[in-house]
């Protein structure tokens, strides 16, 4: 808790050197990260400590709850979530969706540091600034 904002990062598989881009963004950003491997622990997750920011990291979590059902049922635990998407196909269609479900920043692989640095530090700095109020 306290002023941090902490991540929850879905992702079913990241290459060790993806995980140290996201971990490295992440240290700098100074928040704590819980990584889960499907759309249901992440529910259960945010259900208890209620994240402010998600990163749903290359979902093709294919056995699992669809990635719009997902954020959907996100949006209603926590209703001011923030949800930045990391894809690593160019599904215009599914883009779409995604935007029309309430994503806030949506990429698409290969991603530079820049790139999801400025993303979630976008996400964490909204988040911090509606904590102060």
């Amino acid at each position: 808790g306290g002023g941090a904002v902490d991540i929850l990062l879905v992702s079913s598989h990241t290459s060790a050197s993806e995980r140290s881009l996201i971990e490295r963004v992440l240290k700098d950003q100074g928040v704590g990260v819980r990584q889960v491997t499907t759309y249901k622990k992440a529910l259960e997750e945010l259900a208890r400590d209620k994240f402010t920011v998600v990163l749903l990291y290359a979902f093709n979590a294919s056995n699992d709850i669809g990635v719009t059902d997902a954020i959907r049922i996100m949006k209603q635990i926590v209703p001011d979530v923030l949800l930045v998407a990391v894809s690593d196909e160019k599904p215009l269609e599914l883009e779409k969706e995604l935007r029309q479900s309430g994503l806030y920043y949506y990429l698409t692989k290969p991603i530079t540091e820049g790139e999801l640095t400025e993303a979630l530090s976008g996400a964490i700095e909204t988040q911090m600034r509606r904590k102060a109020r």
